[in-house]
């Protein structure tokens, strides 16, 4: 089940967005929306250890902002999506900076969320169902896609890291050979000894790739052109 937070104070507002979200919801796709006036009534519901896997919120709510709570959310709840719902184009630059997945004007609501929800539905359909189980059969893990940041392998060494936000994880395997084993857009070879999901790249600077959790790759001249390229091409095929 997928869970879908509304926090809007305008009555009709929050009723049209539910409209919109219930129309484009994919009937295979098992979803529940709950709604709050208040960021306020929306905090208290994941203190009470409801999760939350889509927010969608105003950004001019009465006490605490949808700003303030996206900063809440994305302190505590990172993984949980933020969509932005708004009459004024202004704080674009503000949702961005909190790496927002979507900024949506008021007035293009109608046309903008549903093709947003069910793109983001779909996304979190899939991923889902990525994931490589690693280790032995007395001691086996599923480590999902999504939260790869990056894969690395130690000079002469015969195994690759995991490197996730929490954890590192191991494996016996050659990074060619678990290339074409995970066979996802998502990854990008960027050196001969990393793998970089590229959800987790938070910047490119000169020849060197900025990732979530302080990680940092520096890649030959000669080749950052053509990753540059590739992660390029993989956002243009997201729109």
């Amino acid at each position: 089940m997928i869970k879908i937070a509304i926090v809007e104070d305008e009555k009709n507002m929050r009723e049209m967005t539910y409209q919109c979200i219930e129309s484009s919801a994919d009937p295979s796709v098992e979803i529940e929306i709950v709604q709050y006036t208040k960021a306020e009534g929306f905090l208290d519901y994941l203190e009470k250890g409801c999760g939350c896997d889509i927010l969608l919120t105003d950004i001019e709510l009465p006490k605490i902002s949808g700003v303030e709570l996206g900063r809440i959310v994305r302190e505590k709840y990172p993984e949980m999506y933020l969509i932005f719902l708004t009459s004024h184009s202004e704080f674009a630059a503000e949702s961005y900076r909190l790496n927002a997945y979507q900024y949506i004007m008021k007035e293009d609501m109608d046309y903008r969320l549903p093709v947003v929800m069910r793109g983001l539905i779909h996304r979190m359909v899939r991923e889902s169902k990525e994931y490589r189980w690693i280790g032995t059969n007395l001691d086996r893990r599923k480590i999902y896609y999504k939260d790869i940041i990056c894969i690395r392998k130690a000079k002469a060494s015969k195994y690759v890291e995991y490197v996730m936000a929490d954890d590192v994880c191991r494996e016996r395997i050659t990074i060619s050979q678990l290339l074409k084993e995970l066979d996802s857009d998502i990854f990008i070879l960027v050196d001969r000894s990393y793998i970089v999901n590229m959800n987790h790249i938070i910047r490119v600077r000169g020849n060197t790739v900025y990732l979530e959790e302080n990680e940092r790759i520096t890649i030959s001249r000669a080749q950052i052109m053509k990753v540059k390229d590739q992660i390029s091409q993989y956002w243009r095929n997201q729109e």
